[in-house]
Parts: structure tokens; C-alpha cells; sequence
């Protein structure tokens, strides 16, 4: 007997793959097989590396495309589960011999998507090229668009999710990802208005507010960033990275005590992110409890691969900052030196430095140094100013 879509729905969402497998597979050879079942036998058989049953389930991704309109959440879904089954077969089973054998359009997107996982890009992008000029499909713009976000020519990803919006007005996921371009250019404003437009359409995706908190964080409008990250809770009450904003926002609106408790629900949730330990440093430190500011900032630094080296030099900041606050001078000039170290463009690095030496440690040349490269930045810091004065009388003496 068939199993209904709700019924084969329950066996994927309990990773019973073989039972998948064993009612759809006489189905996906008929007529009668609907997207539902295409879908779900690709889901399976790529979830559960059913080797065997690859090619089986490519047939289903080519007759897919031939019998439905590819706009739907389930084609986007299906995309990520034949991504692995591609690869397998690789470019030995895509080559120009086995052409005939599959339909050009899907050819070029098997092709496409190999060469986008070996990371041949240019290759790539011929390959969507050719799909392109065969039809101008949205979803072969919406490609090419992040072909050309990997290689950071943001300018061409805005101008092919420009046409795939043209061709497609509805689908939210172009303008998210719209939105992220513009946020690339600093095209704050675009982005927002893209990500409302996204809402609109999908108001139940998580992603689409915390994309615009993060946004309203650019432009400083803090409460409309926690008034999003509270939307994107109600939706997912699991999503770390939420409360890890809504606490930033916290920080940011001087608020640290209500901070900490949405940071000590985030390093619940997530406990490998450095990012949630480094404000909850932030906070600490404002709150006055360096000592504790400094074990969270002690954690983001074990945890950070400092793939961003200006992100990494502000834990190193704050953490100088709470040992400054507690005397341990020589602590304090090490992470401020190795901050600088990472980032020699910030400069609150160089004030802080200049304070370490000059009340800290008492090496006033060394403070008349940082004070000179502060003016080299900015010729009318007063701060720096007034301590090459009162140190030029110090040694005066």
C-alpha cells in the first residue's frame, strides 16, 4: 500500500532511510510519483549513503526538473541532499561521453555544482554561463550571484540578484540574500528594506531577523535590533546567536545586568563560540568584576582561531583593560601590545597603552611613544596632548 506524504514525512524526520527507500522505489518509476516522493527518496538515500541507490536517485533529480516548477521550499531542500550524491559520482560519471545521456541543462548544473565543491570557480562560472544562455531562469542567477560573492565581486552578485528578483518577485530568499550583498557594500538602508521585503513574503524564518538586528546594530538602533532578536526567539527559543546579540545590545545601551543573563543562555546553547564569551567579558568588565572578565576573556581567546585578526585584538583590549583595572600592569601591557600586534589602526588600543605605561608601569618614554602615534591619527587628541606635556615636565626634572 502507499504511504502517505505525511507518513513518509514521519519516517525521514525519524531517519528511518531504508523504509523510505523500500516504499518510493517502485513508485519513482512511474507516472504516478509526485515532487513529494522524488524528493523524500533523494533525502533518504543521500542521508543514509545508500551508495547503491545514487544513480537512482540523480534519475529522480532529472525527471524533477522535467515534471514541476523548481521554486518550491521542497527544490531548495532537494538541492542539498544531491549535492553528496554528485560528488560521488564526480566529474567521470559528468563527462562529455555521458552527455548525451542526461539533459544539457542538467548536465551543466551537476557540472556547475562540481566545480563549485573543488572550488574551480572559473570553471564554474562558464558553466552558468551556458546555463544562462540556454534560459534565464532565477534560480541560475541566484547562482552565479553566489559564485560571484565567493570570488567578492559584489557588484555582479547585486546585479544577477537584481534579474533573478525580476524574474521571481516572491521567493524572500533572493532578497535575503540580496540583503547580504548590500550589507558587503555598506548599503545598510538597501539591505534593511530588502529584509523587510523578505518578512513580508516569509514571516516565520529566523534568519531574516537576525540578519536585520544585525543591521539595526550597524546603525546603532539598538532597540529595534533586540525587538528582532526577540522575534527570531519566538520562532527558534534555541537560537544561540540570538540571546548572544540581544546581549550586546544590552552592552551597548549600558545595561551589562540584563545582559548577563541572556549571555549565560547563549554559552548554554552554544558553548564552543568565543564570540559569546567575549561579551560576556564585556560586560563583566562593565559591571566592574574584572577578575571574572578576565576568565570569560581568557575562554573567547582558547576558543578563537583568529581568522579575524581585528575581532581577535579586541579580546586581547578588553582583557588588558580589566588587568589594568586591577594593577597587574605587566598582564596589561602584554595583551595590549599583542592587540596592537593584531590591529595597529585602533586607536583606543594605543590610549590604553599610553595609560599602562604612563600610570602603570611609569615608562614614560614609551608612553610619549603611543602618545605620539595617537596624534600621528589624530593631531588634536587631547588626551594625548596633554600627557606628552606632563610627561615632557616629568623628565624635565
Amino acid at each position: 500500500m502507499k504511504l502517505t506524504d505525511e507518513q513518509i514525512d514521519k519516517l525521514i524526520s525519524n531517519s528511518r532511510w531504508r523504509e523510505v527507500i523500500e516504499n518510493l522505489t517502485g513508485i519513482i518509476k512511474t507516472d504516478e510519483a509526485t515532487l513529494n516522493n522524488y524528493a523524500a527518496f533523494i533525502c533518504a538515500v543521500s542521508k543514509g549513503k545508500y551508495v547503491n541507490c545514487f544513480k537512482a536517485a540523480f534519475a529522480c533529480f532529472v525527471k524533477v526538473h522535467q515534471k514541476f516548477k523548481p521554486d518550491t521550499r521542497i527544490f531548495r531542500n532537494l538541492y542539498s541532499n544531491i549535492q553528496p550524491i554528485i560528488n560521488f559520482l564526480g566529474f567521470q560519471f559528468f563527462d562529455e561521453k555521458n552527455s548525451n545521456n542526461i539533459p544539457l541543462n542538467i548536465y551543466y548544473i551537476s557540472r556547475f555544482m562540481l566545480f563549485i565543491s573543488s572550488t574551480k570557480y572559473n570553471d564554474a562560472l562558464m558553466t552558468i554561463n551556458k546555463l544562462i544562455n540556454i534560459e534565464e531562469k532565477p534560480q541560475y542567477y541566484f547562482q552565479r550571484s553566489k559564485l560571484y560573492s565567493i570570488q567578492r565581486k559584489h557588484k555582479l552578485a547585486l546585479e544577477d540578484l537584481n534579474k533573478a528578483i525580476e524574474l521571481s518577485a516572491n521567493e524572500s530568499l533572493l532578497y535575503y540574500h540580496r540583503a547580504i550583498v548590500k550589507q558587503r557594500i555598506n548599503d545598510i538602508q538597501g539591505a534593511c528594506t530588502d529584509l523587510d521585503n523578505a518578512i513580508n513574503i516569509q514571516p516565520n524564518n529566523c534568519d531574516y531577523y537576525i540578519l536585520r538586528g544585525t543591521l539595526y546594530e550597524n546603525l546603532e538602533h539598538y532597540k529595534n535590533a533586540t525587538d528582532d532578536f526577540k522575534k527570531a526567539l519566538r520562532i527558534n527559543p534555541e537560537k544561540a546567536e540570538a540571546y548572544q546579540e540581544i546581549a550586546w545590545c544590552k552592552y551597548k545601551l549600558n545595561k551589562p545586568s540584563e545582559g548577563i543573563a541572556f549571555i549565560n543562555i547563549a554559552t548554554r546553547l552554544d558553548e564552543k563560540n568565543p564570540s559569546s564569551y567575549y561579551i560576556k567579558g564585556c560586560l563583566l568588565n562593565a559591571l566592574l568584576k574584572y577578575d571574572e572578565a578576565i576568565n570569560e576573556l581568557e575562554i573567547a581567546l582558547s576558543l578563537d582561531n583568529q581568522s579575524d585578526k581585528n575581532w581577535s585584538s579586541k579580546i586581547h583590549y578588553h582583557k588588558a583593560l580589566a588587568e589594568f583595572r586591577l594593577k597587574k600592569y605587566n598582564d596589561a601591557q602584554y595583551d595590549i601590545n599583542y592587540a596592537i600586534k593584531l590591529n595597529s589602526k585602533d586607536i583606543a588600543f594605543f590610549l590604553l597603552a599610553m595609560d599602562i605605561e604612563y600610570f602603570g608601569l611609569k615608562d614614560y618614554y614609551t608612553a610619549k611613544g603611543h602618545a605620539k602615534t595617537i596624534l600621528s591619527m589624530d593631531d588634536h587628541n587631547q588626551r594625548a596632548i596633554n600627557a606628552i606635556k606632563e610627561i615632557n615636565e616629568i623628565i624635565s626634572f
